[in-house]
């Protein structure tokens, strides 16, 4: 099982902040995903995905990139983007804020996987922190 940290970044025209919501031990992106998609609460916060109608998780995020041979394109889901760029945060499409339209701000969310552990070296990190895991 892989452990992933959730991030939060909360975003306002005068200020943002990211911060750590807590942590989840479970099978793989697709299951994290899968998990997000249920609007559950976590650590006392409304976790989410970023886009909320199914329409808007229709369009697709194209990835601009340059190598060896030139500029590249990609394009991928919402759901692709999310589970390769580690959330709304990272995503170089939808994480783009308009601070614009935000008077009280808008919250994104995002992950950082931290690679594979078991439920026995999460005794500590229990202790410390909020901790899901999910079967």
């Amino acid at each position: 099982m892989n452990l992933y940290k959730i991030l939060i970044e909360h975003c306002s025209p005068k200020d943002s902040v990211i911060a750590t919501v807590g942590y989840i031990l479970c099978d793989d992106r697709e299951a994290l995903y899968k998990w997000f998609e249920t609007e559950p609460h976590f650590a006392g916060i409304f976790v989410h995905l970023g886009l909320f109608d199914e329409d808007e998780r229709n369009k697709t995020t194209v990835e601009v990139y340059e190598d060896e041979e030139g500029r590249r394109e990609t394009t991928y889901s919402y759901k692709d983007a999310w589970m390769k760029f580690g959330g709304d945060i990272f995503d170089p499409v939808n994480g783009i804020m308009d601070y614009d339209n935000l008077y009280y701000g808008k919250s994104l969310f995002g992950f950082e996987d931290l690679g594979e552990y078991t439920r026995g070296q999460l005794d500590m990190l229990d202790n410390v922190a909020e901790l899901l895991i999910l079967d």
